[in-house]
């Protein structure tokens, strides 16, 4: 706001006309329309009723200076209001005596600021849903590996079991114990089981 009016001018240092203003603006917020005049930038836009008009939408102007077609733009901030490029760059009510009676019309463009932020929210869901996939996929392989583990050590005690001499009493003080451990030869010999030694059944 404050920066000056400078025919032709579109920078913040060398200062805006109308249009190099809006195109400015839109250009430093995520597409391009290039550097095109009031009317180029009517050409260039969806033309939509002023119950249409939403903040960031263009607001034209016809007769505001001798040139054939739309003469000066703002971008419409709602209720009535703009900011454009005057002299200096200030806020406006389209409906005051003079813009009134020059207002023409309003637009959008086709890759509006909305536009930008739809296409950069659906990119941030898909990276979300690419994310919650590998979650899933992580979340199943912990639970195999997880399986796998139980199945493991239900292996070795059932082994352990079956080489030792192990009474029912044992056997209940042992499944006690592998609520908090994992039992082994040494679990077993603390609940007073004995092991046998396999017969090799080819042993003469």
């Amino acid at each position: 706001m404050g920066t000056p009016y400078v025919w032709g001018g579109s920078t913040p240092e060398t200062g805006f006309d109308c249009s190099g203003y809006v195109c400015w603006v839109y250009n430093q917020n995520g597409y391009n329309v290039g550097r095109t005049t009031a009317n180029g930038l009517w050409q260039k836009s969806q033309h939509i009723s002023e119950a249409e008009a939403k903040p960031g939408d263009l607001v034209f102007f016809k007769g505001t200076y001798d040139t054939p077609g739309m003469s000066h733009t703002g971008i419409y901030l709602g209720n009535g209001m703009m900011v454009s490029a005057g002299d200096p760059i200030k806020y406006a009510n389209i409906h005051s005596s003079y813009w009134e009676k020059h207002l023409a019309g309003f637009g959008r463009l086709s890759n509006d600021w909305r536009s930008f932020m739809s296409e950069k929210s659906d990119k941030l869901r898909a990276m979300l849903e690419k994310e919650k996939e590998r979650r899933i996929k992580l979340n199943n392989r912990i639970e195999i590996l997880e399986r796998r583990i139980q199945e493991e050590d239900s292996a070795e005690v059932n082994e352990m079991v079956r080489t030792a001499k192990v009474t029912p009493e044992q056997l209940a003080a042992l499944l006690r114990q592998s609520a908090t451990t994992t039992p082994n030869p040494a679990a077993l010999a603390a609940v007073g089981a004995s092991f046998e030694k396999e017969e090799n059944e080819d042993e003469v």
